[in-house]
Parts: structure tokens; sequence; C-alpha cells
């Protein structure tokens, strides 16, 4: 597989094993009463089909968590957890080192919250999730304070209940972060972004923030990377500035990896309709031309970039305005594509 990398280097050939990227999904709701939880079991990856699904076994649920990767990325990883009454608590719970994560944690990863970390949550009606935290809260280094707070925040919001964020420390609010003195709003959602990568557009006031997913490696798993990156204002169209980033890879300075090609060109601005996105590309999108293959990861970082924007909840993809793609299973992708449930599913 051909696979950009944007350090100095144009390309490089990586022979990566796809080990549950985007796998399949327990979905899971809970009305977060502690009292009553119900659960509904389905499977839905980016290319549509189960694929490599994993199997997680009966009386656990599949979480999102965010740690942090060895190259210092927030990440998520989808870890298999006991189902539990108290989903928003338990899952912050599995942040805290030395924690019930430490059997759990993948190789290169590290639980972003100090040790003895206490942890409880009270979600508001209007979707307000007070989350106290004790005061070894405070214990963390302070070049971790921003992936921290990106974890806790970003750990928190994957419930549909959960609107937005207020953080305490022993009971008191927390105005800024207790060892870098980050300010902090009253509330934060995930507009506060995750792993930021500088660009050239430097004006903040008049441009706006896409999340894109590059691709990053330890060992021989390879693992999706979500990226905050700067758009211009001006462009009309998210879904081709998106698809532009993707094009042009991330920043020289990172580790990450695109599976874009620079001669990857959408042949018309993508169309909106009912919450579906339709982008047509030229053939360059094919990692075997012949066999009309677009490469997993390809398919993958497109999906989950294009599907982090609120009004987009699946993509059509087509080739010279052909539904003749074929995804890294051999299947067609001749229906529009969703969004998984969880992200970077390991093996359990």
């Amino acid at each position: 597989m051909k696979m950009k990398k944007m350090s100095k280097v144009q390309s490089i050939l990586l022979s990566l094993t796809l080990v549950g990227v985007c796998g399949g999904a327990y979905y899971y709701y809970s009305d977060f009463s502690d009292q009553d939880v119900k659960t509904k079991e389905t499977v839905q990856t980016v290319s549509g089909k189960s694929g490599e699904s994993e199997t997680v076994k009966e009386g656990y649920v599949l979480r999102d968590l965010y740690f942090i990767d060895e190259n210092g990325y927030v990440v998520p990883r989808s870890l298999a957890l006991p189902e539990s009454n108290a989903v928003v608590k338990q899952s912050l719970e599995y942040l805290v080192q030395n924690g019930p994560v430490t059997e759990l944690l993948p190789n290169g990863f590290k639980a972003p919250l100090p040790a003895d970390t206490e942890i409880s949550v009270d979600l508001k009606e209007d979707g307000l999730l007070v989350i106290n935290l004790s005061d070894a809260f405070k214990n963390y280094a302070a070049v971790d304070e921003q992936r921290i707070l990106q974890s806790i925040v970003w750990t928190a919001t994957q419930f549909d209940k959960v609107k937005e964020v207020k953080l305490q420390m022993s009971g008191y609010d927390l105005t800024a972060m207790p060892v870098g003195n980050t300010p902090l709003a009253t509330s934060l959602d995930r507009s506060i972004g995750i792993n930021h990568q500088t660009s050239e557009i430097a004006d903040f006031m008049n441009s706006k923030s896409a999340v894109i997913y590059y691709v990053s490696q330890i060992g021989n798993e390879t693992y999706y990377v979500p990226v905050t990156k700067r758009i211009s204002s001006n462009e009309q169209n998210m879904a081709a500035a998106i698809v532009n980033e993707l094009v042009l890879g991330p920043s020289y300075e990172t580790d990450l990896l695109s599976d874009f090609h620079e001669d990857v060109v959408l042949l018309n601005e993508p169309e909106f309709e009912n919450g579906q996105v339709t982008v047509n590309f030229n053939q360059n999108i094919f990692s075997d031309a012949q066999n009309h293959v677009v490469s997993q990861y390809m398919l993958d970082a497109l999906v989950l970039s294009l599907t982090e924007q609120p009004d987009i909840d699946s993509v059509a993809l087509l080739v010279e305005g052909e539904a003749i793609a074929v995804d890294g299973n051999g299947e067609k992708i001749n229906k529009p594509v969703t969004r998984p449930q969880n992200t970077n599913v390991g093996s359990y």
C-alpha cells in the first residue's frame, strides 16, 4: 500500500495490517438515570459491511476512550467495558492511570488522568455534564494539560445526551486547569478541538475548524488520529475543503500519514441532501484502477472526516459520476457510507 507521509518525505511504501480500525460496533443507549439502561446490538462499519467486526463477549460493550499515544496524540480507542448503569462515569474512570484500564491499554498508549483521581458526575437536564475530580487530578505534567482536557471532553461527549462539560475539582468550579492554567469556559464541548495542527491559516477570526483523520502506526498496528485544522471562512463548501485537507496531508512536522495522492481531484463541488454528501472523484482515487479498488485507509479517513461535520450523516462515493468503487474488503461501494459507532477497535 502506498501511503503519503508528510514529513519531508513525499511517500513511503508500507505493508500495514488493518487491525479492526473501524470494526463492528455495539450501540449502547442509556437514559443516564443510573437505574435503567437499554442496549441495542447492531453492526456498522465505515465500509457498511461487518468485515472484521469484533466479537464482544456477553456483558460487555464497546466504548470510545481517548488515550495519549507515544507520539503525544489524543486518540480514540474502542475498548470492551463491562455493562454499567453509570456509563459516563465508568468511561471517565477508565481514563485514570493504574485504574481498571491498566490491563486493557494497547501498547504505546497511556491513560491521561493521574493515578488515584476519583470522579463523580452530574448530568443536568439541559445536557450539561458536571465532572467533579478529586485533588489527585492536579498531579500531571504541564505538557499533558491540553491532551488531558481534550481526552475528558471528547470521551464524555461521545454520549448523545452529553452536550457540554463543566469541570470541578474537590467540589469547586475550575476556571483554569490546575497545572498550566489553561483558561476554561463555563462549559466545554468538542469545539475545543483535538490535536491542533498549525497551518497557513493564521487568522482565527476569519477561519473555522475542521477535524481531519490521518493515519498513525505503532509497530504493526495502524490507527486513525483526529486532527483539528483551520480552514478559511471563505470556503463555502466544507466537504470540498475537508477533501482538500486530506489530499494535502498532515503537517510536515508530524509522523502522521495520508493515503490520498496529490492527483486525487473532486470533479465537482460535493452536493448535500438530507444529511448525505455526494463526492465525485477522478479515477486517481483508485489504489487499484483495474479493479476499481479504493484503499480502505482512504475510505475510512474520508468518511470519518466528513461525518465529523454536524450536518453530514453519510457519504456517497462516485468516481466520474458512477458508483463503481470497491472497498478494501472487495465490496462494492454502491450505497451511502455511514460513520461507525466506534473507532480504532482492537481485538478482545
